[in-house]
């Protein structure tokens, strides 16, 4: 296994919540749900469990850098996609470059 300073993506079909710590533990940035194939209960609990085994916050994230390369926060996003809708793009930005900041 190799560090990048990229975004890892987990990207197989998330059948399991094992695979979800799995991909934590890979490193991975994100997971893959597909929500056509998973049934409601079951993506929100995937949803919650992602987010909870996640990063949301600089503080957790500076943190979180001091002993590992990166943080995972692909569900804080989310959350403002949510949220913002379509006009969701300058919260994204400016929430991920909080982020990297609290990383340097």
């Amino acid at each position: 296994m190799q560090n990048v300073s990229i975004p890892v993506l987990k990207k197989d079909f998330t059948c399991d919540e094992y695979m979800i710590y799995q991909a934590k533990a890979m490193g991975a940035s994100a997971v893959l749900l597909i929500c056509s194939v998973l049934e409601d209960g079951r993506l929100k609990a995937y949803h919650q469990l992602a987010d909870e085994s996640g990063i949301s916050t600089p503080e957790q994230a500076a943190k979180m850098c001091q002993s590992a390369d990166g943080a995972i926060v692909g569900s804080a996003i989310v959350k403002l996609c949510e949220k913002y809708g379509k006009d969701c793009v300058p919260y994204v930005a400016e929430y991920v470059k909080s982020m990297v900041e609290a990383c340097k």
